[in-house]
């Protein structure tokens, strides 16, 4: 086992305020927690903590790769970055404590435009995408404390690195973890870091990178987006690499005519597989994206995709809030209500651990440990399928016009335009419809049961009249006909 090198000017910072919740997600370097971070004065909030898989340990570079990284993510502040909290090191055991993002990552939300559950707006994509950018470039740029740039490149700018949160918020994930993977000792020769059909060209062959490389990344993200299709995709990770490589690119308006032709140029630029010929930096395509965003009059809040994101996945929201109140249950040693404290919630799968102890924390144990279904994921993405989600009403095509023209009334960036997507659908819990239902058949089978019982009374009773003895009958004394025989 290599050992663990150590600082002689430098430590790491022990934290002892954090107590796990529940495991939702583990990958090929770490698994993630939810957990919750303890001060004091009842101080409580919930946050992501990812611990370094026991096996990686025996790699000291690796480990000195991870913190060097972590700290180096731990200096970025940006609306648009998620991020670090803590930094833990516990005798050997390694963890990164981050801020919780309640939301989905944007691989959801590009598969279930894929599979037609629903189209993004394309207000709703631009921002997206011009957020990313400021995240990006912001990264670029930054320097340390001597004023020197840190040379930053994300090199795994994927879907599933991209939240989009139910408060309106667009954030970049595993900035500097990605870097630290990049030059793992413990990676197989010959294997390439980050996802391949969003990898750059030179990334690929193994070339030097820089911001460029990310900058592509983001222009395969805006071109899935806009056009609702993967950019590359081959019937092997091989195929992939040489669609990235070498697949002709179609301009996003040749496949979805519905995108206006001014984003071509955008997106194209980004995607030139010639470094030197590429949009220099992710802050032009955010001034691009700005003036055609005017031109349209595309202008969306941080409001409006809250609403956008709440009437889109109201299931997986519920999801998140019951996955919350479990996480925080299981960090107080509490027993999860309506569920063994080694339990959880439907969906989530069954305890790996029979206890999971945070370094640090109080001690025993916290029972209720879980997989997720997406290994390697952020707690943005929780297990569960889209289909058969309710999606609010979306104008079926892109808004906006063709050419550079304005749009009319109703068009992108009207009142009546930001009703069809950005006004929140009402979603029914989905145990109502199944009761109305039964409610409505119970009292059908109870009127038949009704009529069916009185008519027999009344067919006895005619036939008890007709045998019977005709007498006269009075009423308030005025005489009535006896019925005939």
């Amino acid at each position: 086992m290599s050992p663990i090198p150590q600082r002689q000017s430098e430590t790491v910072s022990v934290s002892s305020s954090f107590k796990l919740g529940k495991r939702i997600a583990i990958g090929g370097m770490a698994e993630v927690y939810l957990a919750m971070q303890q001060g004091a004065g009842g101080f409580e909030k919930l946050v992501v903590v990812k611990r370094m898989l026991p096996h990686l340990l025996e790699d000291g570079h690796f480990v000195q790769m991870f913190l060097d990284e972590a700290r180096l993510a731990a200096k970025l502040r940006h609306p648009n970055i998620v991020s670090i909290l803590d930094i833990h090191r516990d005798e050997e055991v390694f963890t990164v404590a981050m801020e919780y993002l309640r939301g989905e990552d944007l691989r959801r939300l590009v598969r279930a435009q894929r599979d037609g559950t629903f189209r993004i707006p394309l207000p709703i994509t631009l921002y997206i995408i011009s957020k990313l950018s400021e995240a990006l470039y912001y990264a670029h740029t930054a320097k340390d404390a001597k004023g020197r740039p840190l040379n930053l490149v994300h090199r795994d700018v994927a879907p599933s690195n991209v939240i989009v949160t139910y408060d309106g918020q667009v954030k970049l994930i595993d900035f500097g973890v990605a870097k630290a993977s990049a030059h793992s000792t413990y990676t197989k020769p010959g294997t390439i870091k980050g996802k391949y059909p969003y990898s750059s060209p030179e990334q690929i062959r193994g070339k030097t990178l820089d911001s460029r490389s990310d900058v592509f990344a983001l222009g395969i993200l805006m071109h899935e987006m806009l056009t609702g299709q993967r950019l590359f995709k081959g019937d092997s990770p091989a195929a992939t690499l040489r669609c990235v490589l070498s697949d002709p690119i179609q301009k996003p308006s040749e496949v979805n005519p519905d995108v206006p032709t001014e984003l071509d140029e955008i997106v194209m630029g980004a995607l030139d597989r010639d470094v030197e010929a590429r949009t220099a930096s992710a802050d032009v395509v955010r001034k691009q994206l700005g003036v055609v965003m005017a031109d349209l009059m595309a202008k969306v809040t941080t409001k409006d995709l809250a609403q956008w994101m709440k009437a889109t996945f109201p299931k997986n929201l519920e999801s998140r809030l019951v996955l919350e109140k479990e996480a925080i249950a299981i960090s107080r040693n509490q027993a999860v209500p309506g569920q063994a404290a080694a339990g959880g919630a439907p969906g989530y799968g069954r305890p790996s651990h029979p206890t999971a102890s945070y370094p640090g924390s109080h001690p025993g144990s916290h029972p209720g440990s879980h997989p997720g279904s997406h290994p390697g994921s952020h707690p943005g993405s929780l297990p569960g399928s889209v289909s058969g989600m309710r999606a609010p009403s979306l104008h079926p095509s892109y808004p906006g016009s063709r050419g550079g023209s304005r749009p009319g009334p109703g068009g992108v960036g009207s009142d009546a335009y930001y009703q069809r997507f950005s006004v929140a659908e009402k979603s029914e819990p989905s145990w109502k419809m199944p009761l109305l239902v039964l409610l409505v058949v119970l009292v059908l089978v109870a009127l038949i049961v009704v009529a069916f019982v009185a008519g027999r009374a009344g067919r006895s009773a005619a036939n008890t009249t007709l045998d019977s003895v005709s007498m006269p009958v009075a009423m308030n004394d005025v005489p009535v006909m006896e019925s005939p025989r």
